[in-house]
């Protein structure tokens, strides 16, 4: 049971963060009135990359002295987070269809890309073992399945909401969910003593603990860590200042007009 609930558990955190930044993206493709077909394009070259990409892992992994993995997940992260940028400026000043479209596909195969490698690298260490591989596959599928009805939750409660309100709130979304990116990347980077230590900014393990399943969950999709370094703490709120600055600049900016 311990091996069903740990896969279900991983696979989940992995699917969660995708399957909500996809209906994110679904909803923000419906308010820029852009055909949703992007989503397969994107979708397949996530679905190759990760697959290549997990497959040469320990390659990868010796790349820049041993911190290959490290620098490829944090740049990944970047490669959500620049993009969700543009497309807060978006969602009040208008931007070429190619550039949001771009934009959009960028964040779900970044997105995919990290996910979907982790889970081929976890699902893949079991394959051979006959005593644990059901259990695994089985929680897998599961964690799989409530993360996309997750997606799919989220996708729907934004299209119920008026055109105003859904700008709010998929702004906002794309805001938490880029700089908890942020957040994780510089741990990434300090894993592989990139950047200079820094001392926990605060310790919240006692009340919200990281491995519990809130945290989890918490973890996937906000990149909550409860015991960032400062350093973590500054750039997380340098990245969502950023972000939410550019969508308050393009609001603003458009009741001026």
């Amino acid at each position: 049971m311990s091996m069903l609930l740990n896969a279900l558990l991983l696979v989940l955190r992995e699917v969660l963060e995708a399957a909500v930044l996809l209906g994110l993206l679904w909803n923000y493709s419906k308010l820029a009135d852009l055909p949703r077909r992007w989503v397969i394009p994107a979708g397949l070259v996530g679905g190759i990359v990760a697959m290549c990409y997990a497959a040469a892992l320990e390659v990868v992994s010796d790349w820049w002295d041993g911190s290959g993995q490290e620098r490829i997940s944090a740049a990944l992260h970047l490669a959500v987070y620049v993009p969700v940028v543009v497309l807060g400026w978006g969602l009040y000043r208008p931007l070429q269809s190619r550039i949001v479209l771009l934009a959009m596909g960028l964040v779900f195969v970044a997105a995919s890309v990290r996910e979907g490698s982790e889970i081929l690298i976890y699902v893949g260490a079991f394959i051979h073992a006959p005593g644990v591989k059901s259990a695994v596959f089985s929680g897998a599928l599961i964690g799989a399945g409530i993360g996309v009805s997750s997606g799919i939750l989220v996708s729907a409660f934004l299209g119920t909401l008026a055109p105003r309100n859904a700008r709010t709130w998929v702004g906002m979304c794309l805001i938490l969910v880029a700089s908890g990116m942020m957040l994780q990347a510089v741990a990434l980077l300090d894993q592989a003593g990139l950047v200079a230590h820094s001392t926990k900014a605060f310790d919240a393990e006692r009340w919200l603990p990281e491995q519990s399943v809130l945290g989890q969950l918490l973890y996937a999709v906000l990149g909550y860590d409860s015991q960032p370094s400062g350093l973590q703490l500054g750039v997380y709120l340098v990245s969502f200042s950023i972000a939410y600055g550019t969508v308050w600049l393009a609001k603003r900016s458009t009741t001026h007009d």
